[in-house]
């Protein structure tokens, strides 16, 4: 009986050590389960390839709030560890589409800072050519491999953010969801446009704005074809109601005066936000009022909470809003 008192001691010691063993090897081999794999090869908007030594990316810097959007729209927001404006899209963004997380601000899309990102050990920087400047790709190349996406298409600017949506689901493994949240948008589009069309507005002109105004000068930003925004209402069955933009944008720049150019059966929708732009900056003006759209009572003020500039979640949130004021 001494003896084998004597000896438990040291058999529970040898436990607690082969027990610690034990948890030490679990937390490497999951580590290097989430950490390796079988590389992938991503192609990117530009036709250049992207490869990811360890397989699908695990750590991700969004340069794009679009992006951000659409990882964490297809179940993939744990991975985005740095986003642009962190503020900014928790601001517009969010409403629509939260963060799943809480990643670090990497500095505003012109400006990335490259220490940030470098201390958040990314696998992947995604990006567009217009968030990365020349003076620091190469730099910013060494940190993490960039897959660079389109913003714009102005030839078709659902079928690109969808194509963006296929490319990221590729990039973090969630290439189901990310179809899935396609087949989503198609469906939202087709059932508003059956809504439109059963109410008798398809076939209307409309244009989707933005008002914004210093001091008195009111300039208006329209949505012609070529933006997202023109693009959803077009699948929804209405004209365009300004049909050429400027670039690859599709935006245009016009003053109160610009506005007598839309056709008279014109429904004009505008991003209203917290304080309404109409409201705050039109209501007064003698030319806004002769406006035949507006003596008809066809404004309407929708995409409340809503980025327009951001992914398919808030694409199908603005066909919502707009087929609810149309209505």
């Amino acid at each position: 009986m001494s003896l084998r008192r004597n000896a438990l001691p040291a058999v529970l010691a040898a436990l607690v050590v082969l027990l610690a063993g034990c948890g030490t090897t679990d937390d490497s081999t999951k580590n290097e389960a989430t950490s390796s794999g079988t590389p992938i090869t991503l192609t990117d908007s530009a036709g250049e390839t992207v490869t990811l030594p360890h397989g699908p990316a695990r750590r991700v810097v969004s340069l794009e709030w679009e992006y951000a959007e659409i990882l964490n729209s297809i179940g993939a927001g744990d991975s985005v560890v740095g986003l642009s404006d962190v503020e900014g899209y928790n601001s517009f963004d969010a409403p629509t589409v939260p963060l799943s997380s809480q990643p670090t601000d990497v500095g505003q899309r012109l400006e990335p800072s490259l220490e940030t990102i470098a201390g958040l050990e990314p696998d992947l920087i995604v990006a567009s050519s217009r968030s990365i400047p020349d003076s620091v790709r190469d730099r910013l190349s060494k940190i993490a491999p960039i897959f660079v996406l389109a913003l714009d298409d102005p030839q078709d600017p659902i079928g690109r953010m969808q194509e963006s949506t296929r490319a990221l689901g590729a990039a973090v493994d969630h290439s189901a969801q990310a179809d899935e949240l396609n087949k989503s948008l198609d469906e939202a589009l087709t059932k508003n446009a059956a809504t439109l069309k059963e109410r008798g507005i398809a076939g209307q002109h409309a244009v989707f704005a933005s008002i914004t105004a210093q001091g008195s000068t009111v300039s208006i930003r329209l949505h012609a074809r070529g933006s997202a925004p023109e693009a959803v209402l077009d699948r929804m069955g209405l004209q365009p109601g300004w049909p050429n933009g400027e670039g690859k944008t599709g935006l245009s720049y016009v003053d109160v005066e610009g506005l007598t150019r839309l056709p008279a059966d014109t429904r004009f929708l505008y991003w209203n936000e917290q304080t309404d732009p109409v409201e705050k900056n039109l209501a007064g003006n003698a030319v806004w009022k002769s406006l035949p759209f507006v003596k008809e009572g066809h404004v309407r003020g929708v995409s409340k909470g809503v980025w327009m500039y951001g992914g398919p979640k808030s694409l199908i949130a603005f066909s919502d809003q707009v087929t609810s004021a149309l209505s």
